[in-house]
Formats: structure tokens, sequence, C-alpha cells
């Protein structure tokens, strides 16, 4: 967060494009074949020394890599699964860092996945 308050251009904040000047947009996630993990904070997406963030979307087994931290994970739409664990659109889980890496079930589903850096 603060990097984003950091970096936004404050003195054009009236003004009608200010928010396609100062953000980014991953475009329309494709909730069928194939499922995929795609860290927006990549190629042209906004890298954060405090926040890791990327997108799951689409149908399938996905590999979610392991991670040094907690990691968080909110459907916006479909359903995730984990094991027996599974979240819906609305929903959240929680993937422990101890768990290393794990293959997640999406079926039609556009979800985000969070953890701090």
């Amino acid at each position: 967060m603060t990097h984003a308050l950091a970096v936004a251009a404050w003195q054009r904040v009236q003004e009608q494009d200010f928010v396609e000047q100062n953000g980014r947009r991953a475009g329309t996630a494709d909730v069928h074949p194939p499922a995929v993990l795609t860290p927006p904070a990549g190629e042209g997406g906004l890298p954060n020394d405090w926040l890791r963030v990327a997108r799951l979307s689409g149908t399938g087994s996905v590999l979610l890599p392991g991670a040094a931290r907690m990691l968080g994970i909110t459907v916006l739409k479909g359903q995730v699964r984990l094991g027996a664990t599974s979240a819906s659109r609305g929903r959240s889980m929680v993937v422990p860092a101890c768990l290393g890496a794990a293959t997640l079930e999406l079926s039609e589903a556009h979800a985000i996945v969070s953890s701090v850096a």
C-alpha cells in the first residue's frame, strides 16, 4: 500500500483519466480450460516489495508453487479445490506455507492468490 501511495500522481486526482493512468488491469479471466496461474507482478505488472499477488483462472488442474509464507485464495467466480477443501464465489481459503507445492482443481474459476513478501 505504501508503494501505491508513493507512486500515484495525486496532483492529477481530479482528472477524468486518473484511474486509467495509475492502474493496471489484468483483462477478463478465461474460466474455460486450461487452468492457469498468472502473476500480474511480472512483465508489465506492478512490482511490489511487500505483497505477492497472482490470478488463478480456468478449469482443470494447476500447480500452486510452494511459498515461504501462508497464501490466501479469494474466489471471485466458480470454485477452487485443494484436496478435500474447496471455496466458491465470495469465499476464501488459506494455504499454509508448510504444505509446499500443491495441485489445485479449478472449475470455471477466477480467483486471486496473495501473500506478504
